[in-house]
């Protein structure tokens, strides 16, 4: 049996606080002398039953209804004690062998959690008294009298993501090592304990305090008790039946409350993601509440930080740096204003005076609000990228201080130069003074080590981020996303800018390749004073891809992770083969190539393997036929050169 205790008269109408006298609260005294004592005598037993024959029309009264779930209501006896009776059924009191059962108190070592019953009587079950208190999410006697799919959400956004955002943390660290308590508990062997998720009103809100509710269920599966669960009840549902879609103009209470969920479930070292349901909650949640990460990313990146640090003192102050980092503030004000006049002339061939005035006035204005730490996106070897909004960001010189003083003359309309190259977001849409603009394309992973990161990390922490992290994500990446990077180079290597003036991409920097927007991208400005025609090389990819962990190191070599290089080595040479790159006619690329192949550990000599793919390549098939050849190729490569492992 299932009930959510939820207060109906907290948000329709103040009730009157119930007098407990006479019947009921002399039925109240009863149950709480049963209640001490290890054994209920045959004289308790009558006494019991007889007040509460006397006191059942008095409780059920509209003046002590707490609240009605999917299989009972609830009723306040006295200040202690509430009973739950089954939905459309009568108590049935008149049989001379009522049953009168204590309760087990198997969940004793739980603080939060008032759901299980401390007697039953027959079909009645009394359990310990809440109080007043407020479910999670939109209470069903609410839901009455709300008209609309508007006026639910505006609830939900207006009323209840405030108010949960104001509670403390200590609150919420107190239901997540409840969760981990009960992560370590079975009915039974393989019969695991599990708290029901699918009712927001399970979690309650009584003063200051957040508390559990309803029976506990048994499934046969470990470590259910999760953050994705605690984000479902707080975060996902309106209600039993209902998910929320937005969080409208309230996502800063809701990264609050996110924030307050991720802080105390590292303290109490709850998995992540459990269940199949927890990344559909985690998917749900980030895009309701704005935040441009990948789930999969944010929830290996916690789980780095959980490994490189079993203390909590070290931990919690990384996990509240990372979580502050990734959930900037919602764009408002200045910054949303520049974007409105972006959006007003973005995709126009030229713009006015009094537009190039106004965006430059816009930028000068926005200048405190974007370049500060929290919309840090990534540096490279010249620039740091900053989020304006959602929809764009902005590109600086590195180690230079920026202001409205500062910002430097002259205003250049971006001429779309790069337009045929698809996956190339590094062509700025304007630049003002020192300032660009650009496309902001959310969640972006680099390949290699991030930069800001590579600056903190020592050695052996860039080796385990580098293996661990970046090796198994762009090893995962599809073969279509390492031939359309290749494709775009191809196409640079067919552009002039001069009589001897080439695009050169600069594959020095691993970071100016990222998986972002579910493909891989070019950033980073492109070279066009380059005296080399067709420059851009499957050796430049090997370069980005494998050879260097940052623009200053190379690589660590990969141990027993090495099939994950070849993998990414498989995919850069097919991609390489697609796009007519693999030419090696310098000096530098030779050099990558070797690298490339020692990381792999691949003696064939280079120009052999180039050579049998050119050949594949010319042959007289349609592209899927010769990738299919290319990759028997490459895997009988890779038969022949066993590595050491």
């Amino acid at each position: 049996m299932k009930v959510t205790l939820q207060n109906n008269y907290s948000y329709t109408y103040p009730m009157k606080k119930p007098v407990f006298q006479s019947a009921s609260g002399d039925f109240g005294k009863a149950v709480g002398d049963v209640f001490q004592k290890e054994t209920i005598s045959e004289t308790a037993r009558n006494n019991l039953i007889d007040k509460l024959r006397l006191a059942i029309k008095e409780i059920i009264k509209p003046k002590n209804f707490m609240g009605r779930g999917f299989n009972g209501t609830v009723y306040q006896i006295d200040k202690n004690f509430a009973m739950k009776i089954k939905n459309y059924a009568k108590p049935s009191l008149e049989t001379s062998d009522l049953v009168i059962k204590k309760g087990k108190n198997i969940f004793k070592n739980l603080k939060t959690y008032y759901g299980e019953e401390v007697l039953q009587i027959g079909d009645l079950k009394i359990l310990r008294n809440l109080g007043k208190h407020t479910p999670a999410g939109v209470p069903p006697e609410k839901l009455k009298d709300l008209k609309s799919l508007e006026e639910i959400y505006k609830y939900y956004q207006k009323e209840y993501l405030p108010l949960f955002a104001k509670v403390p943390q200590k609150s919420y660290d107190a239901v997540a090592e409840d969760f981990a308590r009960l992560n370590k508990m079975k009915y039974s062997a393989g019969e695991y304990c599990t708290f029901d998720s699918k009712n927001p009103g399970n979690i309650l809100l009584a003063g200051d305090e957040l508390k559990l509710t309803d029976e506990i269920n048994s499934i046969n599966m470990s470590d259910t008790n999760s953050v994705g669960k605690l984000m479902e009840l707080m975060l996902y549902k309106i209600s039993s039946l209902d998910s929320i879609r937005s969080y409208g103009d309230n996502t800063e209470e809701a990264k609050q409350i996110l924030r307050k969920i991720l802080i105390a479930s590292e303290k109490a070292n709850l998995p992540y993601d459990t269940r199949e349901r927890d990344r559909v909650v985690w998917d749900g949640v980030f895009k309701n509440a704005e935040i441009n990460e990948d789930v999969d990313d944010f929830i290996q990146n916690l789980e780095i930080i959980r490994g490189r640090n079993p203390r909590l003192s070290k931990r919690i102050p990384e996990v509240e740096k990372y979580v502050d980092r990734a959930f900037c503030p919602s764009f408002k004000g200045r910054s949303r204003e520049l974007e409105k006049v972006l959006d007003n002339v973005v995709g126009k061939p030229e713009i006015s005076e009094k537009e190039k005035n106004l965006i430059i006035e816009k930028i000068k204005n926005a200048l405190q609000d974007i370049l500060i730490p929290s919309r840090f996106i990534e540096e490279g070897t010249h620039n740091a990228v900053y989020k304006i909004t959602t929809k764009y960001a902005a590109r600086v010189p590195v180690n230079t201080q920026i202001t409205p003083s500062t910002l430097g003359e002259g205003f250049e309309w971006g001429k779309g130069i790069f337009s045929r190259m698809r996956n190339y977001y590094g062509e700025p849409i304007l630049q003002a003074g020192k300032f660009q603009i650009l496309h902001n394309i959310g969640f972006q992973m680099p390949a290699g080590i991030p930069e800001h990161l590579s600056k903190t990390m020592s050695e052996h922490q860039q080796k385990k981020y580098y293996i661990e992290k970046y090796l198994p994500k762009f090893a995962s990446i599809s073969q279509y996303n390492y031939n359309q990077i290749a494709r775009d180079l191809a196409i640079l290597n067919e552009m002039r800018f001069g009589p001897r003036s080439f695009g050169l991409f600069d594959s020095l920097n691993p970071n100016n390749i990222v998986y972002g927007k579910k493909s891989l991208l070019l950033v980073d400005e492109i070279e066009t004073l380059c005296d080399k025609p067709y420059s851009n090389t499957t050796a430049k990819l090997l370069e980005v891809f494998i050879n260097r962990a940052t623009k200053d190191r190379e690589a660590p070599d990969a141990g027993e992770k090495v099939k994950l290089v070849r993998k990414i080595f498989k995919k850069t040479l097919i991609a390489g083969m697609y796009a007519d790159l693999l030419h090696a006619d310098s000096k530098e690329d030779c050099r990558n190539w070797e690298i490339a192949l020692r990381k792999c550990q691949i003696k064939t000599p280079l120009f052999e393997i180039i050579n049998k793919m050119e050949q594949i390549g010319a042959m007289p098939f349609d592209m899927d036929e010769k990738i299919t050849i290319a990759r028997r190729y490459i895997d009988t490569l890779f038969s022949v050169n066993p590595t050491n492992i």
